[in-house]
Parts: structure tokens; C-alpha cells; sequence
């Protein structure tokens, strides 16, 4: 068995300590997972790792991950995020299907292949602090904060850190070393 690198072996724990097994994936030993199965294990992480200011979610008030347009997850997000709470906030998954609606969010997932382009879920949110996590590599240059990118198979991810300094938000120091684009890199 081929030893992890110090990067390599962070993100697994990362992920894997989060990571729900639904009952279809535990029957199938040795299975890969799926790509949207490791995916909404990362939401679940970068929510429990990003700083929102004080002004945005009271005391007990629920954290709203929205995932706006289309939802490829199928069961996988509400696996992983069932009955979790994040720095005592319930975690509540929503479905926002139009973009006014994306104001109540405090993070919003954006699909790369979705009925509403990420541009014009992202200019409504233009310095509001909603974290925003999409897919692909142009989604931090439509202005996302997070982007989840396929490379070799393996899912990763990219940090668009003045977007998240714009809209009041900050990401942990141990998730951003993480990054693809990581400083120091």
C-alpha cells in the first residue's frame, strides 16, 4: 500500500470525517463512490470551517445551504447533513429555484450544468455574505468563492479568497492550505 502525502492524507481525513456511507454503497464493498456523494461531504466541511459575521445568523438560527437551480445530489447531501448542527446552528438544506430567492441563504451551491447560469446566481449574491460553492474551473472567475473540480478522478477544490474577504467571510487556515490554488503553491 502506496503512502499518502501530507496533502493527500488531509484532505482524506477532511472528507472522510464527514462522509455518510448510504446503505446502497455499503452493500457494494470496494465500490467507488460516487462524485456527488464526496461532494456533499466537502459542503458539510467548508460550512463547519467558514466564519459568517455576527450580523448574519442569531443565536440558534438555522444555517441555510441552498442549492440553487438544479440539484444533482440525489440523496447524498441530505445523508450527510441530517440532523447536523454547525456552530450550534441547525443545518437546513433548501431548494431555491429562483434567484431572488437566494437571499436567504447563508451558503448556496451552484451546478456547473444548471437551468440558471452561476453568473447570475453569483451577481445577486456580489458581496453578500452567502458563501458561494459551484463547480468547475470558471466558476471563480464569475465571481464564486469555492469550486469543486474533478482532477484525475479526485474531487478538489479552489479558493477565491478576496471574494470571500469582499462579502465578510472567512475560510480556516487548515482548509485553505488544502486548496489547489493554496498559497505557496
Amino acid at each position: 500500500m502506496a503512502l499518502l502525502s501530507g496533502r493527500a492524507a488531509a484532505v482524506l481525513v477532511l472528507v472522510s470525517g464527514l462522509l455518510l456511507q448510504p446503505a446502497a454503497a455499503r452493500a457494494q464493498e470496494g465500490a467507488e463512490r460516487p462524485e456527488y456523494a464526496v461532494k456533499s461531504a466537502y459542503l458539510v466541511n467548508f460550512l463547519t470551517y467558514t466564519t459568517w459575521p455576527d450580523s448574519v445568523l442569531g443565536p440558534g438560527d438555522p444555517l441555510r445551504l441552498c442549492i440553487m437551480g438544479t440539484d444533482p445530489f440525489g440523496d447524498f447531501l441530505g445523508e450527510v447533513s441530517e440532523g447536523r448542527s454547525i456552530h450550534g446552528h441547525p443545518l437546513r438544506v433548501v431548494q431555491v429555484d429562483r434567484v431572488v430567492e437566494a437571499d436567504r441563504c447563508h451558503a448556496g451551491f451552484i451546478a456547473e450544468r444548471n437551468r440558471i447560469a452561476a453568473r447570475v446566481w453569483l451577481d445577486r449574491l456580489a458581496a453578500r455574505p452567502v458563501l458561494t460553492i459551484g463547480e468547475g474551473g470558471e466558476f471563480l472567475g464569475a465571481g464564486g468563492m469555492i469550486a469543486l473540480v474533478l482532477e484525475a478522478r479526485t474531487v478538489r477544490f479552489d479558493v477565491n479568497a478576496p471574494a470571500m474577504n469582499a462579502a465578510g467571510l472567512s475560510l480556516s487556515s487548515r482548509v485553505l492550505r488544502l486548496a489547489r490554488n493554496a498559497p505557496g503553491d
